[in-house]
Order: C-alpha cells, then sequence, then structure tokens
C-alpha cells in the first residue's frame, strides 16, 4: 500500500484574530507545518482531473459527482447563514434569505 503525506499546517493564532489585527495587503498567520503519513491512495487534483476526463470519454463512474459539491456549498451558505443571523437553520436554505444577507454583507463591505 502506498503512503502519502498529509501536509497540515497549525495556526499560530487564528484565522479570524490574524485577519483582524493584520494591516498589510497580502498576508498569512505564523504557521507550523506538520507532515502526517497516510496509507492509501492520493486523489489529488490530477487524479480527480482524469477521472473527470475518463467519464466523459469512457463513462467511468466519477469519484466526485458535480451533486456532491453542490451539497457542501449549500452547507457551507448554511454556515455563513446561520452566523449572520445568530440562530440556527434548516437545509435547505432559504435562497431569498441567504441572497439578501449576503447583499447585505457586499453592501458593508470596506475591501478594496
Amino acid at each position: 500500500m502506498k503512503i502519502n503525506i498529509l501536509h497540515f499546517f497549525h495556526l499560530t493564532q487564528s484565522e479570524r484574530a490574524f485577519n483582524a489585527s493584520y494591516t498589510g495587503g497580502f498576508g498569512e498567520p505564523e504557521c507550523w507545518k506538520i507532515d502526517i503519513p497516510v496509507k492509501g491512495e492520493n486523489l489529488g487534483h490530477i487524479e480527480i482531473i482524469q477521472n473527470w476526463i475518463d467519464a466523459i470519454s469512457k463513462g467511468s463512474p466519477l469519484l466526485a459527482p458535480g451533486e456532491e459539491g453542490v451539497k457542501v456549498v449549500e452547507l457551507v451558505n448554511a454556515i455563513y447563514l446561520s452566523s449572520w443571523l445568530n440562530q440556527t437553520v434548516e437545509l435547505p436554505i432559504d435562497a431569498n434569505i441567504y441572497l439578501k444577507k449576503l447583499q447585505e454583507k457586499m453592501n458593508q463591505s470596506t475591501f478594496q
């Protein structure tokens, strides 16, 4: 069985704290890199892209179907909406409420 390396980055401060205090243009919080050996197949981007090509050209089953990606986006949007409303939300989220709150956040943004 092949041994791969998982690169884990441990931040010395939270991303939120770094972003709140950093005054430069583009920056990175200090972190420690920890390499973790992992047994099994390496399904990195190259393998996923090749699988996508094989699905189109040979009819191979997808390892990462688009429907699964949509579910992940829905979950992340629910996390944001819950945070913005400071309350729990149910899936599927109300797209109109999400878009309204997202637009409010965009309008409040000071990013240039």
